[in-house]
């Protein structure tokens, strides 16, 4: 195989794999906020629980606010019921006393109400705290592995990178810079294999008197279709 077409092979498969290591590293991160998404839903609905919570407990404040302010008025009617002179009177102050009553009654099944929400709430946020705990521990063993896995994809693509340099550095410099042309203009990809008559970059089939310079390997083939460097396996 002539040798500068060797080199741009050798060129492509280190670079295939500088572009996979590169894709993984950016993956990983997203990977990781993937898994992160449940808990950081159920965190989000810990916190609604918990304002909930205090809602309902502010409210259940008013209510027992309410509920003294009516005893208190209820007291002072019992006292003024002491003092009436007339059945009229009396029967205003029993009217009132009643309605005040019955207000108390509202007032505490409205509390009661709300103390039956704040104890269903509170069981819901003791279960979702303790699913959180789960959570955090499986996102943080995810988080772990990420950074051993990016530590490791770190130094491959490095020595990738290493490897990419010294492979260049012996191509001729006309030769490397139309590769990076094409590979800029081709995703990437600048030199695929020659197989059944057909270039395996962009699946269009060539002429036979092509086809024929093309295994020999002897010389830097360009698809006429693609514009990217052929080589023959045999």
């Amino acid at each position: 195989m002539n040798k500068q077409l060797e080199l741009l092979v050798n060129l492509q498969g280190i670079d295939r794999e500088i572009k996979r290591l590169e894709d993984s590293l950016k993956n990983i991160p997203l990977e990781i906020e993937q898994l992160s998404i449940p808990y950081k839903q159920l965190t989000e609905e810990i916190e609604g629980i918990k304002k909930g919570i205090e809602l309902d407990n502010k409210e259940r404040r008013e209510k027992e606010r309410g509920v003294e302010i009516e005893n208190d008025r209820l007291s002072k009617l019992k006292e003024k019921l002491s003092l009436v002179k007339t059945n009229e009177e009396y029967s205003a102050v029993i009217k009132e006393m009643d309605s005040v009553k019955e207000k108390i009654r509202g007032l505490e099944d409205e509390d009661l109400t709300f103390m039956e929400l704040v104890e269903e709430k509170q069981k819901k946020l003791k279960e979702n705290e303790k699913i959180l705990g789960e959570e955090k521990k499986r996102v943080q063993a995810a988080q772990g592995e990420g950074e051993v896995k990016m530590e490791g994809l770190k130094n491959s693509l490095q020595d990738k990178l290493m490897q990419r340099k010294s492979v260049s550095e012996l191509i001729d410099k006309r030769i490397f810079q139309d590769y990076v042309k094409v590979a800029k203009n081709r995703g990437g990809i600048a030199v695929v294999r020659f197989a059944e008559g057909i270039c395996q970059g962009c699946f269009l089939g060539l002429s036979p008197q092509l086809s024929s310079e093309i295994r020999k390997n002897e010389e830097l083939i360009k698809c006429p279709h693609c514009q990217r460097m052929l080589y023959w396996m045999g």
